[in-house]
């Protein structure tokens, strides 16, 4: 199919740079041949590289010279080329094939006029939304193409050159758009990585169902071996009548895991073995938890019969406790004027009704005194307190005779320096205090007449008010508990033999108790763990109800040695289904190895034939450009001195340019002006070889004369000249001697030129 071949006819720009919005930029590039020039004149400053960033950002969607990272911290963006970065760039271009036809792009830019900061990059094919890939699938060019057969930059001429030797391969190689060799390597390696994932998933699924199996294949040997491999079955013998369990059936279900069943059978052998030492050290915590008792249950163990009789007499002990309280009141010298209440104890009416009729004498007088007298009264009442107390006390021999209690000074006869002192005391008194003093003395013998009836009732019930002072704080304690426990170690009694109550009765009879208590202590071979103990205790209670011995330990095995038998002949069953089974899973997994890897060796056959179709194709674009270069370097840079032209060496897709008979790279050689010689060669040898293949034929040349010398630019320019041929050629220089050299040349072939002022189109804005 013949190639349609297109030239640029208008373009126009606002926004952009010194272009505003309001005022594009319009350049109109048609004339009437189709093989033409057009020379982009005037100073530097005016917009000639502005005009082709225009072109390049149009058509590739970026400038290869922009640089983003010049800041210290973050980045620039296309934003700052905004005339105005609050409204978008605007650029729009019309191709022109060799039939009139017309495309019209459209490429906008935003940062900003939407009111946020992202990039909106827009692209329209006459009117249509599109995209930069496919404006170069229309057009038939790639990036690289662009970059180094059709367009060289003022600022990036000598990129290429001053790339590594294997980057230079890797740009030349992607010239053309061979991405459907990648595709298909790129799907060939997806479907390799799937089949090798797929495998390996095989791979790691037998292997774990092949140790499981062979793991279980191993336990299940271990039990064979573990239960015994004789083949004669064991008698069946049901050990417990009371309740049916799981391990003494004849008929074993044996879906159930060995080991739960065989548990319980193995700690009762257990049990079974250590039995005189569970019973031992059962008895021996029974003697340590009695020694360690609370003595007061003790007690009340020891004289249950007195704390019996104690309970019968509570009638009376509750009377003769109201008595005693009633005693101690008196002893006080506190007078109730109610005295009716010792009616109840027996006391006559004769007595309670002069003590009644004292005290409320009493209490009359006391009223009508005044607070002198008051207060002395207190004085004398607490001096008589005093002494009473005090001659009791001396009447039990507590205190010595004759000896003041207050000073401590012997006195031949203290009872007749009392009663002086208390005569002086008396002088100073009222009549009213002394009627009172006498009425108070008579109260005093009247509740002493009482006092002594209370005594001699409290006298008479003596040994009954003494046996509550022992027993009272444990005559409520419950002692079944401490009986029972004493009656399991063998002690049947503890218990009081005689008629009397003592304290150091108890306290020998309790010694001795402890005492025999220690020496019932029994010896114990093994001794048992906490949790044995409990273990045990809890079979005990479960099967035999913790009172019968044990089965012996001989009747436990042969049940282990049972139980084992039936388990053995389910797990050969068991063995050889698995080992069946592992042997059919080999098989499926040998099938599928065998045919994941036969694709997965097809595949890399596969690949290994595009990756070295990829690698001859990219090396065939390379190669091709060898002669070109050669050809057109000599022409251009008039390098004498090194030889005619500049070769290339292409090898493990590499690329070194260096003149002939050398070995070093060309670029730390030459001049500034004999590279941009040699980079204007490889745009000619690039555009010569594969530019006439794309939709774009043309050559976009911003001014890299002015660092070649004359002799050069008149090279290049034959060089265009005889290389154009229906293609379109725009250039830019400041220098008008050159820009005249271009025309006349050109205009010499039979080519169009067409001059366009930059400086005059920029002072026009």
């Amino acid at each position: 199919m013949k190639m349609t071949y297109y030239n640029i006819k208008k373009l126009s720009y606002s926004n952009f740079k010194y272009v505003t919005a309001d005022s594009p930029a319009v350049f109109d590039f048609s004339t009437p041949g189709r093989g033409s020039l057009t020379i982009l004149d005037g100073p530097n400053g005016y917009g000639k590289t502005t005009l082709f960033d225009a072109i390049e950002l149009l058509l590739t969607g970026e400038i290869k010279s922009f640089r983003e990272d010049l800041k210290s911290r973050g980045s620039d963006n296309y934003s700052i080329l905004a005339n105005d970065p609050k409204k978008p760039m605007k650029f729009a271009i019309d191709f022109q094939d060799s039939g009139g036809k017309i495309i019209h792009v459209e490429r906008q830019l935003d940062y900003g006029s939407n009111g946020t900061p992202d990039e909106i990059n827009t692209l329209t094919i006459n009117g249509e939304p599109s995209n930069t890939i496919e404006l170069q699938n229309l057009l038939h060019f790639t990036r690289n193409l662009f970059d180094l057969g059709i367009y060289i930059s003022q600022r990036e001429s000598l990129s290429f050159l001053q790339n590594k030797y294997k980057t230079r391969g890797q740009e030349v190689a992607e010239i053309l758009d061979i991405s459907f060799i990648q595709r298909k390597i790129d799907v060939l390696q997806e479907t390799k990585k799937c089949l090798n994932y797929r495998l390996d998933n095989i791979k790691s699924d037998f292997s774990q169902r092949e140790k499981q199996l062979n793991e279980d294949i191993d336990r299940l040997k271990q039990q064979i071996q573990m239960q015994g491999q004789s083949g004669i079955q064991p008698t069946y013998e049901r050990l417990f009548y009371n309740d049916e369990y799981d391990f003494d059936k004849q008929e074993i279900d044996v879906s159930a895991s060995f080991d739960s069943l065989i548990e319980p059978v193995e700690l009762l052998k257990r049990f079974s073995e250590n039995y005189e030492n569970y019973q031992n050290m059962r008895f021996n915590l029974r003697i340590d938890k009695l020694v360690k008792w609370n003595q007061n249950d003790y007690l009340a163990l020891y004289y249950r019969k007195f704390i019996k009789f104690l309970k019968e007499n509570a009638k009376q002990l509750d009377k003769l406790n109201l008595i005693q309280k009633a005693a101690n009141s008196l002893q006080k010298g506190e007078f109730s004027p109610d005295c009716s209440v010792y009616e109840s104890f027996g006391i006559s009416n004769t007595m309670i009704t002069k003590l009644q009729n004292l005290t409320s004498q009493v209490q009359a007088i006391e009223k009508q005194l005044g607070n002198r007298e008051s207060a002395l009264q207190k004085i004398i009442d607490s001096r008589v307190k005093f002494i009473s107390t005090y001659t009791k006390q001396q009447e039990k021999a507590d205190l010595e005779k004759n000896v003041c209690p207050l000073c401590g000074t012997k006195v031949d006869d203290l009872l007749s320096a009392i009663n002086i002192a208390e005569r002086e005391l008396s002088q100073g008194t009222s009549d009213l205090q002394q009627m009172l003093l006498l009425l108070k003395q008579e109260q005093i013998e009247a509740g002493n007449n009482i006092l002594k009836c209370f005594e001699n009732t409290l006298q008479e019930n003596q040994s009954l008010i003494q046996l509550q002072n022992i027993l009272s704080r444990v005559k409520d304690l419950d002692t079944i508990k401490l009986e029972y426990e004493l009656k399991q170690v063998g002690v049947g009694s503890f218990e009081c033999g005689s008629d009397a109550c003592s304290m150091d009765e108890f306290t020998r009879s309790l010694q001795e108790l402890l005492a025999q208590l220690s020496k019932m202590r029994r010896r114990c071979t093994t001794n048992l763990s906490r949790q044995d103990m409990i273990s045990f205790g809890d079979l005990h209670n479960r099967f035999y109800e913790g009172k019968i011995r044990p089965h012996s330990p001989d009747s436990f095995q042969r049940k282990i040695e049972y139980i084992g038998y039936q388990y053995t002949q389910k797990s050969r069953t068991k063995i050889k289904n698995s080992e069946d089974l592992l042997c059919e899973i080999k098989k499926k997994y040998d099938r599928a190895e065998r045919f994941y890897s036969e694709k997965i060796r097809t595949l890399e056959v596969i690949l290994e034939k595009h990756k070295k179709a990829q690698k001859t194709y990219n090396n065939a674009i390379q190669q091709a450009l060898k002669v070109p270069i050669f050809i057109f370097s000599g022409k251009i840079i008039q390098n004498y001195p090194l030889g005619l032209g500049i070769y290339a060496e292409i090898s493990s897709a590499k690329i070194i340019l260096k003149p002939e008979n050398k070995v070093d790279d060309v670029y730390n050689v030459l001049s500034a002006g004999q590279l941009n010689g040699l980079a204007l060669s490889v745009l000619l040898a690039v555009h010569t070889v594969y530019g006439k293949s794309s939709g774009l034929n043309m050559l976009l040349i911003d001014d890299p004369l002015q660092t070649i010398d004359e002799v050069s630019a008149i090279s290049l320019t034959d060089l265009l000249t005889e290389q154009l041929n229906q293609g379109q050629v725009m250039i830019s220089t400041h220098e008008d001697q050159k820009a005249k050299l271009f025309q006349y040349k050109f205009l010499q072939s039979g080519y169009d030129v067409k001059t366009i002022n930059m400086q005059s189109i920029y002072l026009a804005q």
